[in-house]
């Protein structure tokens, strides 16, 4: 009986690398599709908010005062909403966080006249006249409109250019 026994030739070495890859291949593939289909996700989550326009300020804020009010359109990346908007003795008032700052936003009637801070960066915006200014060692963005001022200040030095890229988001509310 002893002779029937065959003997099974040896796998080679390199036969057995590729069955080892193979294997390693056929392990990683699962965790591959995972972290594709969460990029795909993440990409898409980010690509589809931006191009909302969901309006910061509620229709029944601006029914109650009698300026315009503007939010930003579609703001700059990294901005979020942090505080609703909220009218206090006629100022509308709202914030959002930017790299661990407040930014916060100050909406109001037009004053007869304003004065603006001596050196002014003047910018052409889509709803009025703007302007990046240093108000008490802070960069601050002010825009103009025929019946709106509106004062953009934050928490910390953020840099003139992050505050023009929010003001030129600026729109108002239909």
């Amino acid at each position: 009986m002893v002779d029937d026994v065959r003997e099974v030739p040896a796998v080679p070495q390199k036969g057995r690398r590729k069955i080892r890859k193979k294997r390693v291949a056929l392990a990683l593939l699962p965790l591959l599709i995972l972290i594709g289909t969460g990029a795909f996700g993440l990409w898409y989550h980010n690509n589809s908010n931006s191009k909302k326009n969901i309006p910061v300020i509620s229709p029944g804020i601006s029914h109650l005062v009698a300026f315009p009010l503007y939010y930003p359109n579609s703001t700059t990346p990294g901005f979020t909403l942090s505080t609703a908007p909220n009218l206090s003795k006629g100022i509308v008032s709202f914030s959002f966080k930017y790299s661990g700052q407040i930014v916060s936003v100050n909406e109001q009637q037009m004053p007869p006249s304003i004065r603006i801070p001596a050196n002014p960066e003047q910018l052409k915006l889509k709803i009025g006249k703007g302007w990046i200014t240093n108000i008490n060692g802070q960069p601050t963005g002010l825009i103009q409109t025929a019946k709106t001022l509106v004062v953009i200040t934050s928490s910390g030095n953020l840099s003139s250019s992050t505050i023009t890229q929010f003001m030129q988001s600026f729109t108002s509310v239909k």
